[in-house]
This record gives C-alpha cells, structure tokens and sequence, in this order.
C-alpha cells in the first residue's frame, strides 16, 4: 500500500486508462489534492481516502472494539 496526495498528473493518467476513482470503502469520488492509500490490481488501482482507510481497521483494547482512529465501535447485541 502507498499513501500520496493525488496529483493533478496522476488522477487525469487514471482517468484516461477509464480507472474507477471512487474510494472501495465509502464509495465516494477521490479529487485531486485528496490524501489517497492505494494498492495496484488487476484492473487498476484501488483508491481509499487516507481518512476511511485509518479508520476501517479495528483495535480490540481492554474489551472494547476501537476502529484504526481509537474511536469505540458500539455493539449491537
């Protein structure tokens, strides 16, 4: 995985070779100057906004669940 700001060049070559640039996590467009981690795939890479990418990642501390930014995640029972 490579975290980078998006560059004006980078995101009109992705658009060109007809990439999806939407973040795989929330679904929404990624813009030039957006914070991006991306990996490399077979059909082009994929883009997370830095922001979703932190926080998708879960912490399990003290018996509680913490997504990537330290934030409890409630449990439905």
């Amino acid at each position: 995985m490579t975290r980078y700001i998006l560059s004006p060049k980078t995101y009109n070559r992705f658009v060109t070779m007809g990439y999806n640039l939407d973040c795989k996590i929330c679904e929404v467009p990624v813009h030039i100057g957006d914070e991006v981690e991306s990996k490399t795939g077979g059909r082009g890479p994929k883009l997370y906004h830095a922001d979703c990418y932190d926080a998708y990642h879960l912490d399990f501390e003290g018996g509680e669940i913490r997504n990537g930014l330290g934030n409890v995640i409630e449990v439905e029972e």
